[in-house]
């Protein structure tokens, strides 16, 4: 299940105080910046943007609203499924940017859409004026920042007067019957630090704090709407040789 910020809810509004902290905005010591290997990000449009990501793009594109003549920017954009997927909504005149920390995953973004355009750079601290963007786009991803709070406040600087953020994020472990089982498992034969790293994927869940984060970024009419989709794994088979060959 994801929780989905819905962008008609979620506009750039003038900037007002913020609060010190949210409870989404604290890391999880388990969410570091890292560089990914070429193979891993090939892997990982080959195999797991069919197999997930891939469901979740049309959504967040029809929640931000997009229509031709926007300029879209795409926060963590991976192998660039969603800067894929919003490209037709806006052209003819429109624009579309992917970011992501990753030079494998942009390389592989670049390979798949080279008529779009991807950057390099953090979310923390986004590489465009303020008031560049129609809307902002972000994907599975909010949940990895080191600073969330940071990330989503700069998602709300590059943000036109009366733009849309549209974010997904997994919802509340609790909420996962095909992936709670799994973490028990875990935590019998890996103890907790492999609990803490699964678990981590799920800490945006809480749909007061998400919302609390959003309106301390300077939005307004926030709104969180609950989306259910499906995760078509691979078989084992496909996991194994391959990573235990990395190990």
């Amino acid at each position: 299940m994801g929780q989905l910020t819905d962008a008609p809810g979620c506009r750039r509004a003038d900037p007002g105080a913020m609060s010190e902290s949210a409870q989404s905005s604290q890391a999880s010591p388990h969410t570091e910046a890292f560089d990914l290997p070429l193979e891993i990000a090939e892997n990982y449009e080959r195999v797991f943007v069919p197999a997930f990501f891939a469901q979740w793009a049309p959504m967040l594109c029809e929640a931000a609203g997009l229509s031709p003549g926007a300029r879209v920017l795409d926060v963590a954009c991976g192998t660039g499924i969603v800067a894929r997927t919003a490209s037709p909504l806006v052209a003819p005149s429109g624009q579309v940017i992917g970011l992501d920390a990753n030079e494998a995953m942009l390389t592989v973004a670049r390979r798949v859409a080279p008529e779009l355009e991807f950057q390099r750079g953090e979310a923390a601290a986004l590489p465009f004026p303020d008031r560049s963007f129609d809307a902002v786009l972000c994907q599975m991803a909010l949940m990895f920042f080191a600073d969330r709070r940071a990330a989503v406040t700069e998602m709300s600087r590059v943000l036109r007067p009366g733009g849309v953020l549209a974010l997904l994020v997994p919802g509340p472990l609790d909420d996962q019957p095909g992936f709670t089982p799994f973490v028990t498992v875990a935590s019998r034969h890996a103890g907790p630090d492999a609990v803490g790293l699964l678990s981590s994927y799920f800490v945006c869940g809480d749909e007061a704090a998400l919302a609390g984060l959003l309106v301390d970024a300077g939005l307004a009419d926030v709104r969180v709407e609950q989306r259910h989709g499906i995760y078509q794994a691979p078989s084992a088979g496909w996991y194994g040789p391959r990573w235990r060959a990395r190990h």
